[in-house]
């Protein structure tokens, strides 16, 4: 109880505070109650590091100019299980993050607050911290718990001075960092840039063009060579290598297939194939590489683009269907797909065999008569697996009792288990 009221007399306190900033701010920048905390503009933004209990991360900005990109280090230590590190290439997500934190606003300024306050807003022993490194200087921050209903978080420069309620956003995306920040496309140019590509594979080089690139509801693909033949394989194609996102990143400098379990047989690596992007200049968008590895029965493609700046892991199946549809695009005759083995045929004999592996009786004999004397009036008897048949229509009978038995060891042999393709 005590804990709800600290932060209902933390938010009136801010309220207050947020009308006299407001009424002393005239750049009309700036939210109502908002406060600068750290003042730098993203573009200079350099290194973000939050440390948490169970989780660390780090973006690091790397390269100038067309070369700037972002590094991200996600590393996890759980109570229980082991550690893991994850690093990936940040999206152009990154650079909105930036504008959240440089500058860094505050939405409330509560001044400076009593020990036992500071205690129960989490901020004595505080177990997170935030670190911004911009423009040649940095800032620590203490993070302390959550604002009751808003789930927003209270925040300190040091261990003393005034405390802040900054954006929840701004710790979740960092704790969420592979989901919200990873670049996972393949490209960050958009499609009507593209004025052709040239797709390389199976030892074949072929380069389409897209007609009416500015408009997507009219813009085709066409072979270069043909423009005025219209092949919708080719956009169809292009839509499934587009569909391509990152799974998993490969550390630096690793290659595919480094994360698999060799065994006996080894590793297979395969080039699938190359794609390079022209803009309506001929300049060089970017471009795509694809290979296959395969270790034992598992498969996995890997991919590598200007984007992602490392080889990464995708989605098997629809890589398996670019793969599948290159040929054609390239103008070779697509492979068979392979087909389960079928069931192995009833071997020679088998179908006289009667239910539950008893043998036919031979001259179709009823069940129970001597063979060789056929009980009076059946006409021939009974055929196993047919009922018996009096009187003149035993020998129909006998038939389809025959026929029966037939059907019924087929049905058994029918029964099995198909086998594994490759087996």
């Amino acid at each position: 109880m005590k804990g709800v009221l600290t932060h209902a007399v933390l938010a009136v306190l801010g309220l207050v505070s947020a009308y006299l900033v407001w009424t002393d701010e005239d750049d009309g920048k700036r939210e109502l109650g908002e406060v600068t905390i750290f003042d730098c503009s993203a573009s200079k933004m350099r290194k973000v590091h939050l440390k948490g209990e169970q989780n660390e991360v780090t973006i690091d900005v790397r390269g100038k100019g067309d070369a700037k990109h972002y590094v991200v280090e996600d590393k996890r230590t759980p109570p229980k299980g082991k550690a893991t590190t994850k690093s990936f290439v940040g999206s152009e997500l990154v650079d909105e993050y930036f504008k959240k934190v440089a500058p860094f606003r505050a939405l409330r300024n509560l001044g400076k607050l009593k020990p036992k306050q500071i205690e129960e807003i989490d901020l004595k022993k505080p177990k997170t911290t935030l670190t911004l490194s911009c423009g040649g200087k940095t800032q620590k921050f203490a993070i302390g718990g959550s604002a009751y209903g808003s789930g927003d978080r209270y925040a300190r420069a040091g261990q003393s001075g005034p405390v802040y309620l900054v954006h929840a956003d701004v710790l979740k995306d960092l704790e969420s960092a592979e989901f919200r920040l990873m670049q996972r496309e393949l490209h960050r140019f958009k499609k009507t840039e593209i004025e052709a590509v040239t797709v390389d594979g199976y030892g074949r080089k072929r380069r389409l063009r897209q007609r009416d690139r500015l408009d997507e509801q009219k813009a085709q693909w066409v072979d270069a060579q043909s423009p005025d033949r219209i092949n919708e394989l080719y956009g169809n194609w292009l839509e499934r290598v587009e569909r391509l996102r990152a799974q998993e990143y490969l550390p630096a400098n690793a290659a595919p297939g480094s994360d698999l379990s060799a065994g006996d047989s080894g590793l297979a690596v395969n080039e699938v194939m190359k794609l390079v992007y022209f803009d309506a200049q001929g300049d060089e968008l970017g471009r795509t590489e694809m290979v296959r590895v395969e270790a034992g029965q598992q498969i996995e493609y890997y991919l590598r683009s200007e984007a992602t700046r490392r080889w990464v892991k995708v989605p098997r199946s629809l890589a398996e269907q670019v793969d599948e549809d290159l040929r054609p695009v390239l103008g070779l005759e697509a492979l068979p797909k392979k087909q389960p083995a079928q069931p192995a045929a009833p071997a020679a004999g088998e179908g006289n065999k009667a239910p539950g592996n008893a043998p036919a009786q031979e001259g179709g004999a009823a069940q129970g008569a001597t063979p060789g004397e056929p009980k009076k009036g059946s006409g021939g008897g009974a055929g196993t697996g047919g009922g018996s048949g009096g009187g003149t229509g035993g020998g129909k009978n006998a038939a389809k009792g025959a026929a029966g038995a037939k059907g019924a060891a087929g049905a058994k042999a029918g029964g099995k288990k198909p086998a594994a393709a490759g087996e």
